[in-house]
C-alpha cells in the first residue's frame, strides 16, 4: 500500500467517541490533527494527551462567531489542512421527534448539518 503523506488534518468533534479515536490515530500516523470540541475539559485532556504539533481548541460548530474565529486563528498559525473531517455531532433524548422542542431539534440541526457547511465556509 502506498504511503500516504503527513498532513495538517482538521478534525471536528475530536473530544470524544469516535472523533478522539481519530485524533489519536491520525497523530499515530504523522499527521498534524487541528481539532475542536465543546467541551473544555474534554479539549484541555486531548490537547494534553497528544501535546504538540497537534491543536486543540473549545469552538461550538453551531455557532458561527466561533467557527469563524477558530478558523482564522487557526489558518494564521499554520498552512492550510490536507483535509478536512467534519465529525461534531449531536442528538437529543431519546424521544419521539413530537415530544422533542423546537429549540432542541433546531439545535441537532445547527450542529450536524449547518455546522458542517460553517467549518468548509470558515
Amino acid at each position: 500500500m502506498p504511503e500516504i503523506p503527513n498532513r495538517i488534518v482538521v478534525l471536528t468533534g475530536a473530544t470524544r467517541g469516535i472523533g478522539r479515536a481519530i485524533a489519536h490515530r491520525l497523530a499515530e500516523l504523522g499527521h498534524t490533527v487541528i481539532g475542536c470540541g465543546r467541551s473544555r475539559p474534554g479539549v484541555a485532556e486531548i490537547s494534553s494527551s497528544l501535546g504538540e504539533p497537534h491543536r486543540f481548541d473549545t469552538v461550538d460548530v453551531g455557532l458561527w462567531p466561533e467557527v469563524e474565529a477558530w478558523a482564522e486563528a487557526v489558518l494564521s498559525e499554520t498552512s492550510p489542512p490536507g483535509q478536512l473531517i467534519n465529525n461534531a455531532g449531536i442528538n437529543n433524548r431519546n424521544a419521539r421527534l413530537w415530544e422533542i422542542s423546537s429549540e432542541g431539534f433546531g439545535r441537532v440541526l445547527d450542529t450536524n448539518v449547518d455546522g458542517n457547511a460553517k467549518v468548509i465556509r470558515a
